[in-house]
């Protein structure tokens, strides 16, 4: 075998490397190449493209806010109507259940949806 490049690149398809380039060549690139120049574009494009993001997702917020209809909010000790479940368990149709059942007393409001409700009859 001889030591002459064409037999290297017949037998391997490329050039082999002595550790005296690999060395150098790493160290090369690592000190002389600056990959921050390269990269900030990307990135002050990319912050753009987030902030652009999310000030679009506020705008749609504060749009469907405004068109958004109101929780009621119950007083206290006031009467309210509950709609009752229907439980097909029973055998009754739920066509033919009244749509509100009896008024009963709010208590207490529980959380921001849920209320602590009593009959008028055991208050």
């Amino acid at each position: 075998m001889s030591n002459e490049p064409n037999s290297r690149l017949s037998k391997f398809g490329k050039e082999l490397r002595i550790i005296d380039d690999i060395t150098n060549g790493i160290r090369s690139i690592i000190y002389n190449v600056n990959f921050a120049p390269e990269i900030t574009p990307y990135l002050k494009f990319s912050m753009q493209v987030i902030g652009t993001i999310e000030k679009q997702q506020v705008k749609r917020k504060q749009y469907a806010d405004q068109h958004r209809k109101r929780s009621p909010e119950f007083n206290p000790g006031g009467h309210v109507y509950v709609t009752p479940l229907v439980t097909l368990a029973k055998g009754r149709s739920a066509k033919l259940m009244p749509c509100l059942d009896e008024p009963y007393v709010n208590l207490s409001q529980i959380s921001p949806f849920s209320y602590e409700i009593s009959s008028l009859d055991d208050p």
